[in-house]
């Protein structure tokens, strides 16, 4: 399958050394030397050990305990949207190459993925069970601005369109 694999391989190696389940949403560095169609495809058929929770029912933790994720996207809906930060994703990842250094193309792609781990995140929510009394969400980016943390302090303004998913606080 080549480089995008690694993830899967990850996941089976942890699942394997441990005997212990593997939970995972995906980060933005695992999509690198591919496509996110591919890479999610391949989350899904899914590691022997391990459980990509975008691609399954919350799962009940303990009694009134579950988890459920969802892989979250910087969504460019906050911080300086001018924001010339240049991350490798532009580069190495398909998606991202196809806008070829279009920000206003790239703004578009980080919107419309945003929008789908809101409304994915949302219908994960709906299927929790009524008696469950707390919800872990697990998620690659903060949903809130005041959440996107680095080095101890909230991320400068120009770091956080690519780094907070608003559509998953909303």
């Amino acid at each position: 399958i080549g480089e995008s694999d690694s993830v899967v391989r990850f996941v089976d190696e942890l699942g394997a050394q441990t005997g212990a389940p593997v939970y995972f949403v995906l980060g933005n560095h695992d999509y690198y030397r591919s496509s996110i169609r591919i890479v999610r495809e391949q989350a899904q058929r899914g590691p022997k050990h391990g459980t990509y929770l975008p691609a399954v029912e919350p799962i009940r933790i303990t009694e009134h305990t579950v988890m459920l994720g969802v892989d979250g996207w910087g969504d460019a809906r906050c911080g300086e949207l001018t924001s010339t930060v240049q991350l490798s994703d532009w580069s190495l990842i398909e998606d991202f190459r196809r806008a070829r250094g279009d920000r206003a193309a790239r703004c578009e792609i980080l919107q419309r993925l945003g929008a789908n781990e809101g409304r994915a995140l949302r219908e994960q929510l709906e299927r929790v069970p009524p008696d469950a009394r707390r919800i872990l969400v697990l998620t690659h980016v903060p949903p809130f601005p005041g959440a996107c943390v680095y080095d101890g302090h909230q991320s400068e303004p120009a770091w956080l369109p690519w780094f907070t998913c608003i559509a998953t606080g909303e």
